[in-house]
């Protein structure tokens, strides 16, 4: 989509670096969330199939998501992105990781999230380290698909 300033990209990857690490450490720390959720949070902050990942964003695309909405990490062509709220993580979980963080659904992960469908709920993007942003569209997820039943395989 685009590369930030640097300027602005050293604000936005500390930013991102504190938000992904507290996310990952309060689920940790919340015995009432099953392990698979625990894990599912852990693969999202980290990407490893995504080369040169950072963070995930996200930005609304309709009214009424508010709760789903964590701190406003930037803005780019006037849209703002937001990290996920925990609200927005069971929901994900719940949704496009059945059951609760332990599979993977394309098909929810393509009609909610995907840049390339009809009426997604939220515009779901990638933030690299060298400050580009990416908007996720139906490959995209199918792979992030494909590397999750992979890695279940081996777990």
């Amino acid at each position: 989509m685009r590369i930030m300033p640097a300027r602005e990209r050293k604000k936005v990857v500390e930013a991102l670096i504190a938000i992904n690490d507290h996310a990952v450490a309060e689920a940790r720390a919340d015995w009432s969330l099953p392990h698979q959720f625990q894990r599912m949070l852990a693969l999202h902050a980290s990407k490893p199939w995504v080369p040169g990942f950072l963070s995930v964003v996200i930005a609304p695309m309709g009214p009424g998501l508010e709760e789903y909405l964590g701190p406003e990490v930037l803005n780019v062509q006037d849209i703002s992105f937001y990290y996920p709220s925990a609200a927005w993580w069971i929901a994900h979980a719940r949704r496009s990781h059945p059951p609760f963080g332990g599979g993977c659904d394309l098909r929810a992960h393509q009609e909610f999230l995907s840049a390339e469908q009809r009426n997604p709920e939220f515009a779901y993007a990638h933030v690299t380290w060298s400050g580009e942003i990416y908007l996720l569209g139906d490959a995209e997820f199918e792979e992030e698909c494909a590397f999750w039943y992979a890695q279940l395989r081996v777990a």
